[in-house]
Formats: structure tokens, C-alpha cells, sequence
């Protein structure tokens, strides 16, 4: 499923596998997982993520952490 998606984001020229990431949320966290692989990349695996502008956490539960948002905040 995963190589009929990236076969045709590649041919619209929207995907890299450099720009996506892979977290673990809950239980299952402490246990090592595969890399995924799509296409010839393997997607990373991160601890942390950046959407929006947000920063998530990814532990045994997904948290957001403010502290670099309201730093940045500051000096607006």
C-alpha cells in the first residue's frame, strides 16, 4: 500500500521521505520497530516533531511542549 501511494506521489512530485517522521505513542514505545521504508528512503524515527508550529513529545503519551513556544514568544 505504502509503494502505491509513493509511486504516485512521486510521480506528482510530492513526497520526500526527508521531510516525513515517525513517532511511537504509548505502550509500544519502549519496543523497537522496523524502519519504514518507502520507495529506496527509510522514514526517520523521532522522539520529537514539529507540525504547525507545535512541538510534540512523543513518550507513552503524546505532549506538547510550550516551553520553545512561549520562549520564542518572548522576544517578539
Amino acid at each position: 500500500m505504502l509503494n502505491i501511494r509513493y509511486n504516485k506521489g512521486a510521480e506528482l512530485d510530492i513526497f520526500n521521505a526527508n521531510k516525513s517522521c515517525l513517532c511511537k505513542i504509548g505502550k509500544i514505545c519502549i519496543k523497537p520497530i522496523d524502519d519504514l521504508v518507502i520507495g529506496d528512503e527509510a522514514v526517520k524515527w523521532f522522539d520529537k516533531l514539529k507540525y504547525l508550529g507545535l512541538h510534540f513529545c512523543c513518550h507513552e503519551q503524546l505532549s506538547i511542549d510550550i516551553s520553545v513556544t512561549v520562549f520564542m514568544l518572548m522576544f517578539y
